[in-house]
């Protein structure tokens, strides 16, 4: 049965070989519905309900502590829904998991695999061999000759770029990057914002990221909002 929501979908008149056909489109890949959470007693999340269209690219601010974080692991399933609704491209959120790529703030490389093997590691269970495609993406973001390092061998700026290197070659509709510059320094930002950028609209993914720089919600996103007091705000 469609969602009651207008918004949500696009219905198109469509018409082929003397027949007119009715077209519905999803148009949103994310949706919350007044998402509240708790932890230690404390509200983190009040009531929050966000809908993201598909291709859009949203930016995240936010003091530190103010469930920015959390508010990603309830999207990606890392922290159980206790209240509200989310739908992922008009799925349940645990049936749309596989939907979802998702760089947390931490780089979680595997300490006994090389970089561009920890790169690779979730495209092994898809059997796709995009060796090719990693390093392509490791010279763009300054990481040739490094492929063979391990994690110990390499800078936290480094590891970091492995993981969004990871993150990119899924290729998943739904791109969430928890800081992902936070760790490089302004020319190599500026590469990787470029990245970011050419990936998502040639893969026509949507984004959703955390920041803590204005410049960066500027220039890698379509909105910004702010995370103050368990609720969004615009701007």
């Amino acid at each position: 049965m469609l969602n009651s929501h207008i918004n949500i979908y696009l219905i198109c008149l469509v018409y082929d070989c003397n027949h007119f056909y009715f077209l519905v489109i999803l148009v949103h890949m994310l949706e919350i519905e007044n998402l509240t959470f708790s932890f230690s007693e404390k509200e983190l999340i009040q009531g929050l309900s966000l809908h993201v269209k598909k291709g859009e690219k949203i930016a995240l601010l936010g003091p530190s502590g103010s469930g920015k974080t959390t508010l990603f692991k309830l999207i990606t399933g890392l922290h159980p829904l206790q209240n509200g609704k989310i739908l992922v491209d008009g799925i349940p959120l645990e049936k749309g998991q596989n939907q979802i790529s998702y760089m947390m703030q931490e780089d979680l490389l595997l300490p006994w695999r090389t970089a561009i093997k920890n790169a690779l590691l979730p495209c092994e269970f898809t059997k796709a061999d995009l060796r090719e495609e990693a390093e392509q993406i490791f010279s763009q973001v300054g990481l040739t000759g490094y492929e063979e390092y391990y994690p110990h061998e390499l800078s936290i700026g480094m590891r970091q770029r492995v993981a969004l290197t990871r993150a990119l070659l899924l290729k998943r509709p739904l791109l969430i990057l928890d800081e992902p510059f936070s760790s490089v320094d302004y020319n190599r930002k500026q590469d990787l914002i470029k990245l970011v950028s050419e990936m998502v609209e040639r893969y026509h993914l949507t984004l959703l990221f955390i920041t803590h720089n204005p410049d960066e919600a500027k220039q890698l996103s379509d909105k910004v909002y702010q995370l103050k007091e368990g609720c969004l705000h615009v701007g």
